[in-house]
């Protein structure tokens, strides 16, 4: 069983490194949004809030955002909502 291990572990990272099923740029965005959120989380922000406040800046960036770029886009759209339950 000790000299089968290998083989199917060897098995398993050729499956996963030839899978086609996300674009290559996929781990890229989703770090930056990952570190974008962790940013927004510790400046004292939901962690649900922040994750809708970033994937809101990453929609409206269109294509590569830089972590900078989120967090302010995030930053925004979270003083947006502020503004919005203020004013009810």
């Amino acid at each position: 069983m000790k000299d089968r291990a290998p083989s199917i572990a060897m098995d398993a990272g050729i499956a996963a490194a030839g899978s086609t099923s996300a674009p290559a740029s996929a781990p890229a965005e989703d770090a930056t949004m990952s570190d974008a959120v962790s940013a927004l989380v510790n400046l004292g922000y939901g962690r649900s809030e922040a994750f809708t406040a970033v994937a809101h800046a990453a929609r409206t960036k269109e294509g590569k955002a830089t972590v900078a770029e989120l967090i302010r886009g995030g930053l925004s759209e979270l003083g947006r909502n502020d503004n919005r339950a203020e004013a009810r």
